[in-house]
């Protein structure tokens, strides 16, 4: 599963209330798209905690609900209520005016008031981990896709002293990374520690000439088809 977010709100409000933010996104297009889920006038999207951290498999509640808050907070977002109680802790999310300058501008208003409700609870497993409001967002994230992982407090001092697009830039390069031949030969023994991934910045370096070529078995005499 491939995970994307704008930058521009990761600045704002971190990298977590990004990735949810786009979650959420693509939700409501898709409520959109079909009809479903519009109150007020406006197309949302639901989920309960339990269902949130279900899909984001690392992630705690409290991160993702310090990340909603931000991004209520932002006026990015706007929550509501319409399950007919709060007993599932289950809370109604759409875009807000602000959210527009992110997305389509069809993507938050929709035809007639009380259509009924249809069931369309987000179904895909999200795998991008948040952390607490008002610290450097994604090192679970980064700790999370690590293969490596030892030292950990030494690796999160160091990534809290990158910057946000640098530490953006961390976990898009881990993928590639991990494939590289450097990294899974000899069981991985050759993967630097965290810290030392982070303090000489070696996500910015080619792994492409580290890839893991496709083994060629030489073809001799014996083998070659009469």
């Amino acid at each position: 599963m491939i995970h994307s977010f704008q930058t521009e709100i990761a600045e704002e409000c971190g990298v977590e209330a990004a990735i949810i933010f786009s979650n959420i996104q693509h939700w409501i297009k898709h409520n959109t798209a079909n009809g479903l889920n519009v109150r007020e006038g406006y197309v949302w999207t639901y989920n309960s905690r339990a269902a949130w951290v279900e899909q984001f498999a690392y992630m705690g509640e409290k991160q993702i609900r310090n990340a909603i808050e931000a991004l209520v907070q932002a006026g990015l977002i706007v929550r509501g209520n319409f399950s007919g109680g709060n007993v599932n802790r289950t809370y109604w999310y759409r875009l807000a005016e602000r959210a527009e300058a992110f997305g389509p501008k069809d993507q938050t208003k929709f035809g007639r008031k009380g259509q009924t409700i249809t069931d369309d609870k987000p179904d895909t497993k999200q795998t991008i981990p948040l952390t607490p409001k008002g610290e450097p967002g994604g090192f679970e994230a980064f700790w999370s896709m690590y293969p490596n992982k030892v030292g950990k407090p030494k690796a999160h001092s160091a990534w809290r002293r990158l910057k946000l697009t640098e530490q953006v830039a961390v976990i898009a390069s881990l993928p590639s990374w991990k494939d590289c031949r450097q990294w899974v030969r000899d069981g991985g023994q050759f993967i630097p520690h965290p810290t030392t991934f982070l303090n000489q910045r070696r996500w910015e370096d080619d792994p492409g000439q580290l890839m893991t070529p496709v083994e060629s078995k030489p073809i001799t005499d014996m083998e070659i088809p009469m």
